[in-house]
């Protein structure tokens, strides 16, 4: 598959004393010039957690959430909140709680997390959210979705599959800030693999698992867009392929968009400003389409040239619309990471802010105030570039120095207003197998 990359491992990175970590800040900023971001002091969220399985969700208000996997096999399933309101007693907003075992009754599905191996998360407005969970069970996997409506806690995991579908695919999640969902995934069964989903207007039940595909697609990319309308795009031999949803959350007959490049990446992300979905080309150039407030998409186009090695594209756009991918190319020296700013009616343009051996995946997020916000891990650590509402992109800014032993995608959200905060995961000091999921945010500063 084109968007797995093998990375070399690194050596575990503890986490600096306090001191450290504000003297290596302190020569950071004293280097950059005025009007740069400064970003905060790391700091952990849970240091007994598992690098797999783990998800973060959230709203541009500033709510958040994280699923994690305890250290130790009796350890549940976690979860852990930021609420930008109302927070718990003696908390503060915008600060992280404690862990608590996820909601459920049934221990071997909900909270057990040896048999978990897959998660999912999003987040709506006003703190709604949602959890897709997989579990491992005999000859399939078991399917299961939370979903949080504003103003209340996660219900009690609802079924979405099970073995009668046999293998499931990792689950995909698209949440709209009116709270519209839509969970993706592939279900595999006598050597046929298609599309499935389920999706639900914001307090309403979820609706039926339909099917969306013929046999032989891949991995799925979900988003909602315009008028709460969802939709989700695939990959099927040299088509790419999409099924648009009604006003009511049900899929409509699936229809093509271009060809494909076999095997090729998927994005897609939408707001209720527009919508785009963008993959590899069988000519091997990136391609993207809008969708329209109409709700059809119009023709697609070329992003960028070929490029060798296209890998982990993703995508992101704001509330004006303004759409931005980021993917990985090449390899070695010669890896890139390249990013693309659509905007509406205008050529798409294409930087690259980093090259070079040793860089992850990218991690992105819209931004409420305009623009998109990108993290990355790099041989000199943690790194980000955000865009302001035109689509230019800043300077990149060190968020953590330090080699990242944890080589994933990290986590980026972005809100309230113009603060963006990236998560990771790093080994935990002295505890020898833990780890610790960490955050460091950072606000717009003026300059001057």
């Amino acid at each position: 598959m084109l968007d797995r990359a093998v990375t070399p491992p690194r050596p575990p990175r503890l986490r600096r004393p306090p001191g450290a970590a504000l003297a290596a800040a302190a020569a950071l900023l004293g280097a950059l010039p005025a009007g740069a971001h400064a970003w905060s002091t790391p700091t952990p969220i849970d240091q007994a957690v598992r690098t797999a399985p783990v998800t973060v969700g959230g709203d541009a208000a500033g709510n958040a959430f994280a699923v994690l996997a305890g250290a130790g096999g009796d350890v549940p399933l976690l979860l852990a909140e930021r609420p930008a309101t109302n927070p718990p007693p003696g908390g503060a907003p915008l600060t992280w709680t404690g862990s608590e075992p996820m909601p459920g009754g049934i221990p071997e599905f909900t909270t057990s997390s040896p048999s978990v191996d897959a998660v999912a998360a999003a987040g709506g407005g006003e703190g709604s959210g949602a959890i897709a969970v997989r579990n491992r069970d005999g000859a399939g996997n078991l399917m299961t979705l939370l979903l949080r409506d504003p103003g209340r806690r996660f219900a009690d995991p609802i079924t979405v599959a099970g073995t009668k579908l046999g293998r499931l695919g990792e689950p995909v999640l698209a949440m709209s800030a009116a709270g519209t969902t839509v969970l993706a995934f592939t279900a595999s069964r006598n050597g046929s693999r298609r599309v499935t989903a389920a999706g639900r207007l914001t307090g309403n039940r979820l609706g039926g698992t339909r099917t969306l595909s013929a046999a032989g697609a891949g991995t799925p990319a979900a988003a909602v867009g315009p008028g709460e309308r969802a939709f989700v795009a695939w990959a099927r031999g040299t088509r790419l392929e999409v099924s648009r949803f009604d006003a009511d959350v049900r899929p409509l007959k699936a229809v093509t968009l271009g060809r494909a490049l076999r095997g090729t990446p998927v994005a897609a992300a939408g707001s209720a400003a527009g919508a785009v979905v963008a993959w590899v080309g069988a000519d091997r150039t990136v391609r993207a389409a809008r969708r329209a407030a109409s709700g059809r998409f119009g023709p697609a186009r070329v992003v960028a040239p070929a490029g060798p090695g296209l890998r982990r594209l993703i995508a992101a756009i704001d509330p004006a619309g303004l759409a931005t991918l980021a993917w990985l190319e090449g390899t070695g020296a010669a890896t890139s990471l390249a990013v693309a700013t659509l905007r509406p009616g205008a050529a798409p343009r294409v930087t690259r802010p980093a090259s070079g051996a040793g860089l992850g995946p990218p991690g992105i997020a819209g931004r409420p105030s305009g623009g998109a916000v990108l993290a990355w891990a790099a041989p000199a650590g943690w790194s980000s570039v955000r865009s302001d509402a035109k689509g230019v992109f800043q300077t990149v800014a060190v968020v953590d120095p330090g080699a990242p032993a944890w080589r994933e995608r990290p986590f980026v959200l972005a809100g309230p207003a113009s603060r963006v905060d990236v998560l990771w995961i790093e080994p935990t000091a002295d505890r020898p197998g833990a780890q610790t999921l960490t955050e460091s945010s950072e606000v717009d500063q003026p300059s001057g």
